[in-house]
């Protein structure tokens, strides 16, 4: 166990300083994910029935982790999901941060919509107000 000291903290590290930055949830999720299967990997072996106890806790870690790397952009379905009570297993809490980005995409590509739309209208105006002036000349 010793031995392995520097490997666990390594890890540890690197998920405290783990962020999604550009990454899909998807992505960030898996990235997390790598590193708490390899540190469950370094626990310790108990046959007391502790971990079944510990389980919750696990849990509770896991979510943490994953909703302080989250953008700023899933800041509302985080706290929706701090204030939920018990506080959801890690599975049922990437689906809804899921959902949550999965709306925003949608929300993010009809904004764009509009405003190509919008930009385009500008366009023909333009170009109608140039026709109408060049033929009143």
């Amino acid at each position: 166990m010793v031995s392995s000291r520097p490997r666990i903290f390594e890890l540890r590290q690197a998920l405290a300083s783990l962020k999604q930055d550009q990454s899909t949830v998807d992505a960030y999720f898996t990235n997390i994910k790598l590193i708490w299967d390899e540190l469950s990997n370094y626990r310790l072996k108990c046959a007391c029935g502790a971990p079944s106890r510990l389980c919750g806790f696990n849990n509770e870690e896991h979510v943490m982790a994953f909703l302080m790397g989250l953008n700023e952009s899933l800041a509302d379905i985080r706290g929706q999901i701090l204030l939920m009570d018990p506080l959801p297993s890690m599975r049922n809490v990437f689906s809804l941060v899921l959902q949550e980005e999965k709306q925003n995409s949608i929300t993010d590509s009809g904004s764009f919509v509009f405003a190509a739309r919008d930009e385009l209208e500008k366009v023909i105006n333009d170009a109608t107000m140039k026709t109408n002036e060049e033929e009143g000349d």
